[in-house]
């Protein structure tokens, strides 16, 4: 059974939801107080941040090309078994 969306794609993508969601996290639960410098907490959660939606983002692209390499090479090897075999009609 093929999947709309294999599982390694679906927890990259939550994967980034998270780290974007540490960048907002501290403006939202009201630990990094308005108009101060950013609490050591904060500084925390934004690298974190940083480092997760960077990593989620480079597995997303990733995973991206090897999908669009395997396709290209799928169309590629359907193309040479149709120039192999001429007998058949051309498919429009």
């Amino acid at each position: 059974m093929k999947r709309a969306f294999p599982a390694g794609i679906v927890t990259l993508i939550l994967t980034l939801l998270c780290g974007l969601w540490l960048t907002y996290a501290p403006f939202a639960w009201g630990y990094q107080p308005v108009g101060q410098s950013w609490t050591l907490a904060t500084r925390n959660d934004l690298v974190v941040a940083i480092l997760v939606v960077g990593l989620s983002l480079a597995g997303i692209v990733g995973y991206l090309l090897t999908a669009l390499r395997e396709g290209v090479a799928a169309a590629r090897q359907h193309r040479l078994a149709e120039e192999s075999s001429p007998g058949q009609p051309a498919r429009p």
